[in-house]
């Protein structure tokens, strides 16, 4: 086994078995306390033509906040699991 591929299984375990509440995951902090204030600055800095990639979406809780901001958005993961619970967390389709 390679070094990336046990990164990358440790994280898939992760995501699967991670809590599904909002804010059960450590990091998962409320979007209008992480990327709220810095939408002033992305504002004025990113291309209204272009998608807002978020790397790192994890449960995309930041991207779907983002995704209230600008016409698209598109969260990735590493994880596959990550990447499947932003999108049953998305409904809506707000964000990709």
């Amino acid at each position: 086994m390679t070094e990336l591929t046990g990164y990358v299984r440790a994280w898939e375990e992760y995501w699967r078995d991670a809590p599904t509440e909002p804010g059960g995951v450590l990091w998962d902090a409320p979007p209008q306390h992480t990327a709220g204030l810095h939408l002033p600055l992305f504002q004025g800095e990113f291309d209204p033509e272009l998608p807002v990639l978020d790397v790192g979406c994890g449960n995309g809780t930041q991207s779907r906040y983002l995704a209230r901001h600008f016409d698209r958005v598109i969260g990735v993961d590493l994880s596959h699991a990550a990447v499947a619970r932003a999108r049953a967390d998305n409904p809506a389709g707000a964000a990709s």
